[in-house]
């Protein structure tokens, strides 16, 4: 299995930080985003893990707490702040939507042995889930003014 990149980030600019607790980063993804906000000069304020958004997981049909990654006032190139609530995930664990804003889940595997199936049905449960994690978020933006965004690989290591 895997193993993360985990630790504690230590920001050059404090000032921007609005966590009381240490930040703890989750992947070297989750890292890299961090530095980012640290040292772009347009964020003016940023958050690891300091809101919650409740949500109901429809995997499990239950109700659930869903701690984003970040929160990030930004200045754009009009001078205009903008709010935004940020998602750091494997392009791997993004959502596919269809015209109509229905989940398109990722086909069967070809194989068709147990571990192959079992992996399938984590795999679809993880899109699934935060598929649910993430319609509350854009729910909670809308409602709050902010922007919701999901950050991948594909944002983070282009050049």
């Amino acid at each position: 299995m895997a193993e993360w990149k985990q630790n504690y980030f230590t920001p050059k600019f404090p000032n921007k930080v609005i966590n009381t607790n240490p930040i703890f980063y989750r992947s070297s993804y989750e890292e890299r985003f961090m530095n980012y906000l640290d040292l772009n000069k347009n964020v003016i304020k940023w958050g690891s893990e300091v809101i919650t958004i409740p949500y109901v997981n429809e995997v499990d049909g239950r109700q659930h707490r869903y701690i984003t990654d970040f929160y990030v006032e930004l200045r754009d190139v009009t001078g205009k702040i903008n709010t935004l609530i940020v998602e750091v995930k494997p392009e791997n664990q993004m959502e596919r939507l269809d015209e109509q804003g229905n989940l398109i889940l990722p086909r069967e595997p070809k194989k068709k042995s147990m571990k192959a199936f079992q992996n399938y049905i984590n795999k679809v449960n993880i899109i699934r889930k935060n598929h649910s994690k993430w319609k509350a978020a854009r729910d909670y933006c809308k409602k709050m003014g902010y922007h919701f965004k999901v950050i991948t690989e594909k944002d983070l290591f282009q050049r």
